[in-house]
């Protein structure tokens, strides 16, 4: 069947005379009868009831009626859908994101997208900095929010955000009310953090700022997400160092204080294949918020960085 076959249909559906239909679509009736019939044969069914004075549907035609005028809309608007998903206008946007960059860049994107390209979905993967670099080089990921440093070959990464540390405490704790705290005072506290595989960047940089505060951190490993962190530091099982984004987490039982001293920025960029010709992804970019780009070894550069 194609959309003449359709069209014929419809007429004759719409008329429920073969005369009128015919006449509608400049043909005479016996080849409309024909083309009719060859429907039938190729759908295997009876469409109409006809006697010598009526037509009328029979119920597996009145249920090709909404099925062909559905048919012949989505082939109308076909070029225009195409068109759209061409420039970027649709589409799927397949992006990977780290759990703090939830709470910031994410959501900025989330929004931005809905506003600006409300037919492009985003399908998100809570993934870490090294499972995106890798679900990047294999194009599994459009798009990926990681940490930086971190080692990218063969990817441009672009910072977009730097923010403070700071550190979530019991809400009991006797530091909590305080404003600000330096990182050796919490030298005797349990910290709640990724393994280094996850983010090898910022737990490299947390324990050289607690060595130089001149304490080792007492670490309690967790692979889960920083709500669970901070749900942990809720409970009492200890403190947890995190992006000043994550305050948006507002969870009972839990205060977050700035740190001061030498304590490293958690650093956000957002990274993609070179390659990865999806014209979504182009369009995401020019959404996304960036700085300078970050080079190999972690320096800002001003060009984007691709090895």
């Amino acid at each position: 069947m194609d959309a003449r076959d359709l069209n014929a249909f419809l007429a004759v559906a719409d008329e429920l005379h073969f005369g009128r239909a015919a006449a509608r679509l400049n043909i005479t009736p016996s080849p409309l009868t024909r083309q009719i019939q060859r429907i039938e044969a190729a759908l295997g069914a009876r469409l109409f009831a006809r006697t010598k004075r009526t037509v009328r549907l029979t119920a597996a035609g009145a249920h090709l009626v909404g099925e062909a005028r559905h048919l012949l809309a989505l082939a109308e608007s076909l070029p225009g859908r195409v068109q759209r998903a061409e420039r970027g206008d649709s589409g799927v946007l397949r992006a990977g994101v780290i759990s703090a960059a939830l709470l910031s860049q994410a959501d900025r994107l989330q929004r931005a997208m809905r506003r600006s390209l409300p037919d492009v979905r985003i399908a998100w993967s809570v993934l870490s900095s090294a499972e995106q670099v890798a679900a990047l080089r294999q194009d599994r990921l459009d798009l990926g929010f990681v940490h930086t440093p971190i080692e990218h070959e063969g990817l441009v990464v672009r910072g977009v955000l730097r923010e403070p540390l700071i550190v979530a405490l019991p809400a009991g704790h006797p530091l909590a009310r305080r404003q600000a705290v330096p990182l050796r005072a919490l030298r005797d506290e349990t910290f709640i953090v990724a393994p280094r595989e996850r983010v090898p960047s910022y737990y490299d940089r947390f324990i050289a700022a607690c060595h130089a505060a001149g304490f080792e951190p007492r670490l309690e490993h967790q692979r889960q997400t920083l709500v669970s962190f901070v749900a942990l530091v809720a409970i009492g099982a200890g403190v947890t160092v995190v992006p000043a984004s994550v305050r948006r987490i507002a969870l009972a039982g839990v205060s977050y204080v700035r740190l001061t001293g030498a304590v490293p920025p958690s650093e956000l960029s957002v990274a993609w294949h070179p390659r990865n010709a999806s014209p979504v992804l182009a369009r995401a970019l020019r959404l996304v918020g960036t700085g300078r780009a970050k080079a190999a070894g972690g320096e800002a550069t001003g060009d984007d960085t691709a090895h």
